[in-house]
């Protein structure tokens, strides 16, 4: 017989959280790619992992609802670009990190 280590409440919501958090952006990720079409494969590993990271902080900070409801059918090259590029000012410390995650939930507020 295996024997777990105890998991507690809190680990069980962290855990679930950030499931949660996965998935979402797994599936906007997805979206993305889709619309973008080959455009998409012009931007490099590293970036699309600062995109990844970003849309993540801004899901942490967004309610289940406004999420759903974002028209990421309607995202481009260039908003896609203009999110990465203010992802790498926020993780080069260039500006505070909850002006760059307004600014991005603004822009995908209004696709």
């Amino acid at each position: 017989m295996v024997n777990y280590p105890d998991v507690n409440e809190d680990d069980v919501g962290a855990i679930t959280f950030n499931l949660r958090k996965s998935q979402a952006i797994e599936k906007v990720m997805a979206k993305i790619r889709h619309h973008l079409g080959d455009n998409w494969y012009r931007f490099r590993d590293d970036e699309i992992i600062l995109l990844e990271n970003i849309l993540g902080d801004c899901w942490s900070n967004s309610n289940f609802a406004d999420w759903e409801k974002l028209n990421i059918s309607a995202i481009t090259f260039d908003h896609v670009d203009r999110i990465i590029k203010i992802s790498k000012q926020m993780n080069r410390n260039k500006r505070p990190a909850g002006v760059c995650l307004t600014e991005v939930r603004e822009l995908l507020h209004s696709l």
